[in-house]
């Protein structure tokens, strides 16, 4: 399931509040997202039964114009926030 939200999320250095959240809401609110919507936009590509929970490969593609981040959210985990990719290009 993929979410798009149009909130620019801030630099890495202040993500800790978001992988200290705990649930979907917690880990949008703590970037200060609202909205977020399903989106046929953004294609996530995952394993369906990681070989090692530790490391999992997952990959991204969005064709919404100017991403500067992705978040990955696992709805089902302890640590709701997997992890952020934050790019300076434009």
């Amino acid at each position: 399931m993929a979410f798009a939200t149009g909130v620019r999320v801030a630099a890495a250095t202040d993500d800790r509040a978001a992988f200290d959240s705990t649930g979907l809401d917690a880990v949008f609110k703590a970037f200060g997202a609202s909205g977020a919507k399903r989106s046929s936009d953004i294609a996530v590509s995952a394993p369906e039964i990681a070989e090692n929970g530790t490391v999992v490969p997952i990959e991204v593609e969005s064709k919404l114009p100017g991403i500067r981040s992705i978040a990955i959210v696992i709805k089902k985990s302890a640590s709701t926030l997997g992890g952020v990719r934050h790019s300076e290009r434009d």
